[in-house]
């Protein structure tokens, strides 16, 4: 069979200049920033930054991360791990959607040491040099025993672990511990922020604003990145070192916001209800029943309407026998038209009261709130019906 090399030659135009020629008339990414490359044929170019840990701001350094319980529980953290063993990463792709043909163009990972906080950056100039990447990335990897991201678990380590995959890696990057900031962040500031993504939680929570004029929109990233590819001019790769290195930098403020209202929400936000409330919800959902119901208890004590709040303490109190305490959370409920607290109190005059003809008044009370409803629940009301002629059948066999 005929090469298919020698087809294209013959049929083909001779190119004039090579990519290669095309890289030599722009502007080589050594001669822009300070950093080196890890190999002879200069296609991964590395970055090393430190710089002293108490000038990242909200801090004093790495003495004041210590994780509270609540987060250990929540992120499944090995109860001996220590700031220092976490690896803080971001990666800039070719693409925003994942999937095999994504590639991890830049890495930046962040670690602290005893006096200061040290930012690598590894960039490909050339995908072809991909596995290279892989093998020092691995090397930096193996020396921690977690990592701290922004969406990491979705989508960093899913799609470098894709990367490990086909070069051949058998290194498991979900085994290893994570704190992953987002899904936190979510948690806490969800219901106040528009958006959690990382700049609106640097503008709003934070009160941090990234320079603009040396940044670049994340949505441009790969197509940058491509062009450069196209014309080897790394001027524009600056921004883009200068968005993964402030990624980093910021994700490590964020966690030590994060550690402190975790260690002492009351304290770090009483005027904050709604995080207040969300913070004791993930209380809540990780089983501390009486710090939840603590800070549930501060947060109505703050804004006794708050509605979430006596909902969820409400049950808490169920759950703990707290029944007196519970009913009066519902009967204060019922007089904002709080469709459960018709349904609690029913239930518990009908199995712990053992009054029938006061179960059936919460019940007729909930099918009111119910047909007031602008969304009529048709389920729900079908419930209550049913209940309701339960309810009187019983009444009228005691009567």
């Amino acid at each position: 069979m005929v090469d298919l090399e020698i087809i294209l030659k013959s049929i083909l135009p001779e190119r004039k200049r090579s990519i290669a020629d095309l890289r030599i008339k722009g502007k080589q990414i050594s001669e822009l920033v300070n950093g080196r490359f890890l190999d002879p044929g200069e296609k991964i170019f590395f970055r090393d930054v430190s710089f002293p840990a108490e000038q990242i701001p909200g801090g004093e350094g790495q003495d004041n991360i210590s994780f509270p319980e609540i987060l250990i529980k929540y992120c499944g953290l090995d109860r001996n791990i220590d700031i220092s063993d976490l690896l803080f990463i971001d990666t800039e792709t070719t693409g925003l959607a994942g999937g095999t043909g994504t590639f991890a163009f830049m890495i930046g990972t962040g670690h602290f040491e005893p006096e200061t906080f040290t930012v690598h950056q590894y960039f490909l100039t050339d995908l072809s040099a991909e596995s290279l990447l892989i093998g020092y990335l691995e090397k930096e990897i193996g020396n921690f025993r977690g990592f701290v991201s922004f969406n990491g678990k979705s989508y960093d380590i899913p799609l470098l672990q894709t990367r490990f995959i086909i070069n051949h890696s058998d290194f498991r990057l979900s085994s290893l511990d994570h704190i992953d900031l987002l899904h936190l962040s979510r948690r806490i500031w969800g219901s106040k922020l528009e958006s959690c993504s990382l700049q609106n939680l640097e503008k709003f929570v934070l009160r941090e604003n990234r320079d603009h004029s040396q940044d670049i929109p994340a949505n441009m990233i790969p197509q940058v990145y491509f062009h450069y590819l196209d014309n080897g001019d790394a001027t524009e790769i600056i921004p883009i070192l200068y968005h993964n290195r402030y990624d980093i930098v910021s994700m490590v403020s964020l966690l030590k916001k994060i550690t402190a209202i975790l260690e002492n929400p009351a304290q770090e936000i009483a005027s904050e209800v709604a995080e207040l409330s969300r913070i004791a919800k993930l209380y809540e959902d990780c089983r501390e029943d009486i710090t939840a119901q603590n800070l549930y208890e501060a947060v109505l004590t703050e804004r006794s309407e708050h509605s979430f709040s006596r909902k969820r303490l409400s049950f808490l109190y169920k759950k703990n026998g707290q029944i007196d305490k519970a009913c009066e959370c519902w009967q204060q409920a019922v007089t904002e038209d709080e469709l459960y607290a018709c349904e609690e109190l029913a239930k518990f005059e009908e199995h712990v009261k053992m009054n029938i003809a006061k179960a059936l008044e919460w019940t007729l009370k909930g099918i009111e709130i119910l047909n007031k409803s602008c969304f009529l629940d048709h389920k729900k009301l079908m419930e209550l019906t049913n209940r309701r002629d339960r309810l009187s059948g019983k009444l009228n066999r005691n009567g």
